[in-house]
């Protein structure tokens, strides 16, 4: 532990009492004892605040500190290799290499010295049978990457790691097999379909037609289909579902301006609109008799933009002269 880690335990640990036997944690105010709880490599944490801000620190740092022990700079290693063992007879302040040799001699380690592979990590999700059989559905059936990653209620990052050895590389079966050339023999995959569960081509077929021939926007026809508006539009302009994209750019560009045109707020329909459409034609009207944008802008009120793109029909275009 650093030294600015462990001048902040020993100020904190002054507002507690602790009982080095049954390690318990007890705030000296309120008389309650401070809870633990587990992290993800399995040491019980608890959290203290200094100046509005928290801080973690792991039960055996605590009780080492509480029992004298130096730890500036050092390890504490368990004795019984039990993380959650904190008690003082079980605990030996150490360096990184007598930690990894105590694990070593334990058995927490294999004998390369590397953390123990396959079902005996202490994270792992599957084991060397459902590895096989995963690279044995992945060869010889037609499953893809994304219904094993579901039947095994693994992900699909955890599959593809599997297929191509990039883990679980130890295990080993009679079944031999090159992943690139599966991939390209599984031609049942279709394309778009493996990522998506809500959408297939006649899906896809009909939101082009929903949104050429009909009034319904992106926003509307993406809870139909209970996607995302954005997921509509890259399928409308072709981003995916490219293998079957049949959309003429031209029609599509009509159909954008026409729903523009009939759900984006134009005129007096915006709220903060500081116009109407008799105060534009005047504004056109006065501009044209030589009053310069400046003296209308003072004239109606809006800044010198708003009038300019007024006069240069940039905007208000739905008003005709």
């Amino acid at each position: 532990m650093n030294n600015d880690r462990l001048q902040r335990l020993r100020r904190v640990l002054a507002n507690f009492k602790i009982n080095l036997d049954t390690l318990e944690i007890i705030n000296l105010s309120s008389g309650k004892v401070k809870q633990t709880r587990l992290n993800k490599k399995g040491y019980p944490i608890l959290w203290f605040s200094e100046q509005n801000k928290s801080y973690g620190y792991s039960l055996h740092e605590v009780i080492a500190v509480a029992s004298g022990m130096d730890i500036l700079n050092r390890q504490i290693n368990h004795l019984d290799g039990n993380k959650q063992n904190s008690h003082p007879s079980n605990l030996e302040v150490t360096d990184a290499f007598g930690n990894m040799k105590h694990a070593y001699e334990t058995g927490l380690l294999d004998k390369a010295g590397l953390y123990k592979k396959g079902s005996k990590h202490r994270d792992a999700k599957i084991s060397e049978d459902t590895v096989i059989e995963i690279r044995r559905l992945y060869a010889e059936t037609d499953m893809n990457r994304y219904e094993i990653a579901e039947k095994f209620n693994i992900s699909y990052a955890t599959v593809s790691s599997v297929i191509n050895k990039a883990t679980w590389g130890e295990v080993t079966s009679e079944l031999a097999y090159d992943p690139k050339v599966i991939k390209q023999k599984k031609k049942v995959i279709v394309r778009g379909e493996k990522k998506s569960k809500k959408l297939n081509e006649q899906c896809v077929l009909e939101i082009y037609r929903l949104y050429l021939e009909t009034d319904l926007t992106m926003k509307e026809i993406g809870k139909k289909y209970s996607i995302k508006d954005n997921t509509v539009c890259n399928i409308l302009n072709g981003k995916t579902w490219t293998h079957i994209y049949n959309i003429d750019p031209d029609k599509l560009r009509t159909a954008i301006e026409r729903k523009m045109a009939t759900t984006r707020p134009r005129g007096t329909s915006i709220s903060t609109s500081k116009l109407n459409e008799e105060s534009v034609k005047e504004i056109r009207s006065l501009y044209e008799a030589g009053q310069t944008i400046r003296e209308l802008s003072e004239k109606f009120g809006v800044g010198l933009t708003a009038v300019r793109n007024v006069v240069l029909r940039l905007s208000w275009t739905q008003v005709k002269d």
